[in-house]
C-alpha cells in the first residue's frame, strides 16, 4: 500500500492541479489506510509493533573487537576426528584416482571440514595441483569447470571466455593427465553436475584425490562410485562440543552466566540438536555482556522454552532458530536482511555495493548525528554479530570487505522474501509463483555461458522473450499463463539487477519507478543503449562496474536523484558537461573531472578515483574541493607523471595534503604516488584518518628512508628492486600499519 501511494506521488510531481479521477484515487487510499487500521486493531498487531529506536542493538559496540574478529575467533570444535579419518582416506597408497564424498544436511559444517583438510600440510605439500570450488544453486556446469581450470592452469584465462564445455573438459583432462591432483568440489547440486564435472579430471595412476561436499544422499553415491570411494556422513556435534561452540561465541565466561540462563541455553542445545550452524545463530541472538545477556535469557524462556517442547527434526529447529533471530532484528535490519535475496547463493556480496543499495533504497533510516553510510554500517556489522552473514577478507583489507550468506540462511532469507513480495528472482517469474501480481524488485541472472547441452540456465531471455513480454511508456507486463489470465506488472519495479547479455532486457525507459538499477558485469552493454537509462527520473543508483562503457551520455548526469554512479572498471575518463547533482558516491579508476564540474557536486561523501596532473585536475583544485565541500568522507586520487616537475606542482600537492589533513576526510588512498613527493607526506598531518593508503606502481630501487616517518600510513603498496635491512626496519616503525603489499 505505502509502495502504490508513494509511486502515485512520484508521477503527480510537477502537476498543478488535482482531477477527479486523482480526488477518486486518493478516496481509495483513504479507504485502504483505513481497512489497515481496523484489521491491525482487530488482530491487536498494533502491540507488538517494537516502539523502541532502532539505534538500541546497537547499544553495546562491538567496535573494540571489530565485527570481523568476532567470526575470525570462533574456535572450531568437534572436527578433529573427522577430518583426520577422511585425510586417512585420502593419504592412502592407492594408485587409482580416489573420490571422497562428505554428506550431510545443511549448517552441519561440510564446507568448513572441506576447508580446513584443504589447507592441511600434506595436501599443500604432496599435490602438484590443487583447486577448491563452490558451487551455487545457479552456477552452470560450464562456469564451475573454468573455476577449475583457472585454478590449476591460470594462464588459460586468455582464451576460456570462448570455450565450450567439451573444449574445457578436454583441456583440464589433459592438463592434469601426467600431475598428481588434488580438487575438492563444494556444493555438488545434481548429479548431472557431477558426471560433466568428474569426467575433466583424468585417473591418471598418480595417487590423484577429489573431494566433494553435498546434501544429498543419491548425488555423494553417485561421485564416489568406485569400490574404493568413500561417502563419510556427517554427524552432529556431541554434548560437550556444542556447549563449547556456544560459550565461544557468546563472548560471557559460564560462572557469569545469569540463573535463568542456564535452564534456558540447556533447552537450545537440546533443540540445535548438535547442527553447528544452529548452535552458532542461536548464540549470535544473544547479547555480548552479562547485563544483556540475563536480558535475553528472559527472551529465550519466553519464546523457546514454551515453543519447543515439541520434537524437532534438526531442519525445522534450524528454520525455528532463524525465524527466532529474524523476529530480534529491528524493522529497519529485517529489510536489509531480506534484500540479501537478491544476491545469488554462495557468492561474496561487497559490502559497500550492499550499503549504497541499502540507502539507495530507503531501507536505512535516517538517525540524528549519523551519516546514513555509518548507520549502514553499523547494520552490516549487527548482521554479522548475529551470525546470520558471514564476513569476506580479501588482501587489501584487515576490515571485511564483504560478506557471504550460508546456504541455510540464504534459502530462509529467500523464502521470507518470496512470501513478502520483496525480491523476486528470475527462476519465479518464468514459474509463475510471484505472490502478487505486482512486482517490485526483480533480479534476472542470464547465464549464458553454457551450450546447448547445459540444461542449468537461468536466462532472461526466457523470461522477457519467449514469454510475451510487452513494454510501452506505461506499462510493461509479463504474461505468465496466457489460458489463466495471469500476468506480472513489471513497470512498478524499483530494483532491477541484471547480469548476462544486456540485449536481452526491453526498454529500460519503461521501468518509470526504478530507483536502483544494477548492471554490475553486463555484457554487451554499449553506449547506445544508455539513452533509456536517462530518462529513468527517480534512479538512485547506477552500477556500471565491469561493463564495457566508454562514455556517458549527459542525460544521466542530470538526473536530479542520482546518489550513486560506479563507473568502476569500466573506461570512462571523462563526464559528460552537468550543472549541478546530487551525487553522494561517484566511483571509477581514473576519471579527469572538470574544476567547474567539481563545482556542481557538493554533496559528494565518496570520491575515487580522480585523477591529478597529466589532462586532469591541479592539486591546488583538489584542495579547494576538498576545503568546501564538508560532507567528503573518502577521497581517492590518482597523480599523473607531471607532479614532481616544478616548484608550482609541489607546492600544490601540499596545499592539497594540508586542506585534507583539516577535512573531515575519514579515508584517503594516493595511488600512483611519487618518490619525488614522499617528503610532503612526512609529519603527524594523516593521524585524523582511519584509514591511508598509499600506492607506489613505479619500481624503486630500495624502500626509501622517508617510508618510515608516515606514522599516519595503515596501507601500503610498493615495489621495490631489493629489500635490505633498513628496509624492514623503516617498516617496522610504522605504528599504524595494518595492511602491506611488498612486491
Amino acid at each position: 500500500m505505502f509502495y502504490d501511494i508513494e509511486d502515485w506521488i512520484d508521477v503527480r510531481q510537477g502537476a498543478s492541479s488535482f482531477s477527479e479521477s486523482d480526488r477518486k484515487q486518493i478516496e481509495q487510499f483513504m479507504d485502504q489506510i483505513k481497512e489497515a487500521r481496523s484489521r491491525c486493531e482487530r488482530y491487536e498487531l498494533l502491540s507488538q509493533v517494537p516502539t523502541s529506536d532502532p539505534e538500541v542493538v546497537f547499544a553495546e559496540s562491538n567496535e573494540t573487537a571489530g565485527c570481523g574478529s568476532l567470526w575470525k575467533n570462533t574456535v572450531l570444535v568437534g572436527i578433529d576426528g573427522a577430518k583426520s579419518e577422511l585425510l586417512n582416506h585420502l593419504k592412502d597408497q592407492q594408485k587409482e584416482l580416489k573420490v571422497v564424498s562428505i554428506l550431510g544436511a545443511g549448517g552441519h559444517g561440510k564446507t568448513t571440514l572441506a576447508k580446513e583438510i584443504c589447507g592441511d600440510i600434506y595436501i599443500k605439500e604432496q599435490f602438484e595441483c590443487q583447486a577448491f570450488v563452490s558451487i551455487g544453486l545457479t552456477t552452470s556446469t560450464r562456469t564451475t569447470l573454468i573455476k577449475i581450470l583457472s585454478q590449476v592452469k591460470p594462464e588459460a584465462d586468455a582464451w576460456q571466455s570462448t570455450w565450450s564445455c567439451n573444449e574445457i573438459i578436454t583441456e583440464i583432462w589433459g592438463f592434469l593427465r601426467t600431475k598428481r591432483y588434488f580438487i575438492c568440489i563444494d556444493g555438488m547440486q545434481n548429479t548431472q553436475d557431477s558426471e560433466f564435472i568428474l569426467c575433466a579430471l583424468p585417473d591418471n595412476n598418480l595417487e590423484s584425490r577429489i573431494l566433494t561436499t553435498t546434501h544429498t544422499k543419491e548425488i555423494a553415491v553417485s561421485c564416489s562410485s568406485r569400490p574404493n570411494d568413500i561417502v563419510y556422513e556427517m554427524a552432529g556435534l556431541k554434548e560437550t562440543d556444542s556447549k563449547n561452540l556456544f560459550c565461544n561465541i557468546i563472548f560471557v565466561d559460564e560462572e557469569e552466566w545469569p540463573d535463568n540462563f542456564k535452564e534456558s541455553s540447556k533447552k537450545v542445545l537440546e533443540v540445535c540438536a548438535g547442527v553447528p550452524m544452529a548452535i552458532i545463530i542461536a548464540a549470535g541472538l544473544l547479547a555480548k555482556t552479562p547485563a544483556r545477556l540475563s536480558v535475553q535469557s528472559e527472551k529465550l524462556n519466553r519464546i523457546i522454552l514454551s515453543e519447543f517442547d515439541q520434537y524437532y527434526s534438526e531442519s525445522q529447529a534450524m528454520r525455528k532458530i532463524l525465524g527466532i533471530s529474524y523476529g530480534d532484528l529491528p524493522l529497519p535490519l529485517k529489510s536489509c536482511l531480506l534484500y540479501l535475496a537478491a544476491f545469488s547463493g554462495n557468492h561474496d556480496i561487497k559490502k559497500d555495493r550492499l550499503i549504497r543499495r541499502w540507502v539507495a533504497e530507503g531501507l536505512v533510516p535516517e538517525t540524528h548525528g549519523r551519516s546514513l553510510w555509518e548507520i549502514g554500517e553499523r547494520y552490516f556489522d549487527e548482521l554479522i554479530s548475529r551470525r546470520l552473514i558471514q564476513p569476506a577478507f580479501d588482501d587489501n583489507d584487515d576490515k571485511p570487505i564483504g560478506c557471504i550468506v550460508h546456504s541455510v540462511v540464504f534459502d530462509f532469507i529467500e523464502s521470507l522474501s518470496t512470501e513478502e513480495n520483496f525480491i523476486s528472482a528470475g527462476a519465479e517469474l518464468m514459474s509463475g509463483l510471484v505472490p502478487c501480481d505486482r512486482v517490485r524488485r526483480v533480479s534476472l541472472e542470464y547465464d549464458d555461458e553454457g551450450d546447448e547441452d547445459d540444461t542449468l540456465i537461468l536466462s532472461s531471455y526466457c523470461l522477457l522473450e519467449q514469454k510475451s513480454l510487452v513494454a510501452s511508456s506505461s506499462e510493461v507486463s509479463l504474461c505468465v499463463d496466457e489460458e489463466e489470465g495471469i500476468s506480472l506488472h513489471l513497470s512498478r519495479v524499483r530494483c532491477l539487477e541484471f547480469s548476462g547479455d544486456f540485449g536481452r532486457i526491453p526498454d529500460l525507459s519503461a521501468f518509470k519507478h526504478i530507483r536502483v538499477l544494477d548492471l554490475q558485469d553486463t555484457k554487451c552493454l554499449d553506449n547506445k543503449q544508455f539513452e533509456g537509462i536517462g530518462r529513468l527520473s527517480l534512479l538512485r543508483y547506477l552500477g556500471l562496474r565491469g561493463t564495457h562503457v566508454t562514455q556517458l551520455p549527459q542525460q544521466i548526469m542530470e538526473l536530479q536523484q542520482l546518489s550513486t554512479l560506479d563507473l568502476s572498471r569500466t573506461s570512462v575518463r571523462r563526464l559528460p558537461p552537468f550543472k549541478e547533482t546530487k551525487l553522494l558516491s561517484l566511483l571509477a579508476d581514473e576519471l579527469a573531472i572538470l574544476p567547474r564540474q567539481m563545482k556542481g557536486m557538493r554533496n559528494l561523501e565518496e570520491l575515487s578515483k580522480v585523477t591529478v596532473g597529466d589532462n586532469g585536475l591541479l592539486a591546488d583544485e583538489v584542495a579547494s574541493f576538498v576545503k568546501d565541500v564538508r560532507s567528503l568522507r573518502m577521497l581517492g586520487v590518482r597523480f599523473g607523471h607531471s607532479n614532481h616537475q616544478n616548484k608550482t606542482d609541489r607546492q600544490g600537492v601540499k596545499h592539497f595534503l594540508e586542506e585534507a589533513s583539516k577535512s573531515n576526510l575519514q579515508s584517503l588512498l594516493l595511488d600512483n604516488y611519487l618518490h619525488p613527493l614522499l617528503d610532503l607526506l612526512t609529519g603527524p598531518w594523516a593521524n585524523n584518518l582511519r584509514k591511508f593508503e598509499l600506492r607506489m606502481h613505479s619500481c624503486l630501487p630500495q624502500v626509501p628512508r622517508e617510508i618510515a616517518s608516515l606514522i599516519g600510513l595503515t596501507h601500503l603498496h610498493i615495489n621495490v628492486e631489493v629489500v635490505e635491512a633498513q628496509t624492514v626496519r623503516a617498516l617496522g616503525s610504522l605504528p599504524k600499519l595494518v595492511l602491506l603489499k611488498l612486491e
